[in-house]
């Protein structure tokens, strides 16, 4: 049984110091396609941004620290969750890309098995993880 503990919202982030950061309306599908995407290995693929290149992912890495390090090597625009971009977006040091629906929602939870469901600790635990 799956348990949804939150939502967790991911968009598109870029270091402040490419051209994609700065990309005007009239110029942003351009600086889109001339982009190179670091994706994350266990993701379901590029998303929404795979409609502006067609060669994607150009990089894998294993965790968001490692996607966060390639996108602030300006080399890269990666999915990041918002809680997790923040403190970098807020400090200056990466862009969130508004542009269309750049963005995803993931469901955050946990799995219990039969057993586990008839397991008092379990639920309980569950239960608890439900009301933080």
């Amino acid at each position: 049984v799956f348990n949804t503990l939150f939502q967790e919202r991911s968009q598109l982030y870029c270091s402040t110091a490419t051209p994609l950061a700065n990309a005007t309306p009239q110029n942003i599908e351009a600086a889109l396609s001339e982009t190179r995407f670091v994706d994350r290995s266990y993701s379901r693929g590029a998303g929404p941004f795979s409609d502006f290149n067609s060669d994607l992912p150009n990089a894998i890495a294993h965790s968001e620290e490692g996607v966060a390090h390639l996108i602030l090597s300006g080399e890269f625009a990666g999915y990041l969750p918002d809680h997790f971009a923040q403190h970098f977006d807020q400090s200056g040091r990466m862009h969130r890309i508004n542009y269309r629906n750049l963005s995803y929602t993931t469901e955050v939870g946990v799995l219990q098995t039969v057993s586990e469901r008839a397991n008092p600790l379990s639920v309980a635990f569950v239960d608890c993880l439900k009301r933080k």
